[in-house]
């Protein structure tokens, strides 16, 4: 069976992180829904150990993926796909305070998660005026030409 494999070590904020990327190629054959599933190519494991201080943990994420063989390269854009999503938590929680956020009822979390991210998108395109994502989204709220400048492009 055919592998590609790459070990990389960061440091730095305290901790040092080394990431073992092992990719496996794969026949798809043997699936019961083949033509669902034609584009896998690879499964991947990416193998965690932090230290930190004294403390080290570890921590194994498995992948299924369409790319052909090249760990290096799949190890980055894993990293930069995670990188994307945490600075998002991190932007919508910054701005909304989600972490915070009581709602708790049915899907109702989900809805504001969608409500909130779509506010994240509207304002971050708009590029008329300088200021923060937060101080934008508070213009909006008091100003309606603002509002309308967001929401419907006018001036």
């Amino acid at each position: 069976m055919a592998y590609s494999q790459h070990e990389e070590t960061d440091a730095g904020h305290g901790r040092i992180e080394v990431r073992k990327c092992l990719q496996l190629e794969i026949a798809n054959d043997w699936l019961s829904d083949k033509e669902k599933w034609s584009s896998i190519k690879t499964v991947v494991r990416i193998d965690s150990e932090r230290h930190v201080d004294e403390k080290m943990t570890t921590d194994s994420r498995y992948y299924i993926s369409s790319h052909k063989l090249n760990a290096e390269r799949l190890n980055h854009i894993i990293r930069n796909h995670w990188a994307v999503e945490n600075t998002l938590h991190w932007t919508l929680d910054m701005t909304f305070r989600e972490d915070e956020s009581r709602i708790r009822r049915g899907n109702g979390a989900e809805v504001m998660n969608a409500f909130r991210k779509l506010a994240l998108n509207i304002v971050k395109t708009n590029t008329t005026r300088k200021a923060s994502m937060k101080h934008k989204l508070k213009m909006a709220a008091l100003d309606d030409n603002f509002r309308a400048e967001l929401l419907i492009g006018e001036n």
